[in-house]
């Protein structure tokens, strides 16, 4: 029995669990951590966290792993001589974290182009280096 398989037999098994317990067959697990939360025991609480906490983990598995091949497969064919599948991922994850992130690009740029900076006293630098360690620890703030 393949992977396909057992993902289907679970998610079978979890609309038949939720039609003996709501009367209903439902197949979205959103809704049933809804309902979850809903009932408002310290049980349903923790079970939509932990439901919730396993969708993202899910969620953003599947779409990094799905990215990173694809723009890892396309800087392969731009440049294959120095470009392999590994170094193309590490790439596709540089640029996509750091340099699609316009916030922390027009932060560096008003910091720069403020008037009470001075570029050769060191104050620059020091701004430049905490807006990129900044943008480097939250990407997508």
């Amino acid at each position: 029995m393949g992977f396909t398989a057992v993902v289907g037999l679970l998610g079978i098994f979890t609309a038949a669990a939720a039609q003996t317990a709501y009367g209903r067959i439902i197949w979205n697990p959103i809704e049933i951590i809804g309902l979850w939360m809903e009932s408002g025991s310290h049980g349903g609480r923790a079970a939509a966290a932990f439901g919730a906490i396993g969708l993202i983990i899910v969620t953003l598995g599947i779409n990094i792993s799905a990215n990173s091949i694809s723009a890892a497969n396309d800087l392969m064919a731009f440049c294959p001589r120095y470009i392999n599948i590994r170094r193309g991922q590490l790439l596709a994850a540089v640029i996509g974290s750091w340099a699609f992130v316009p916030v922390s690009w027009l932060a560096l740029l008003q910091s720069y182009h403020s008037p009470t900076n001075d570029i050769h006293s060191g104050k620059f630098s020091h701004q430049l280096q905490n807006s990129l360690l900044s943008s480097a620890a939250t990407p997508f703030s």
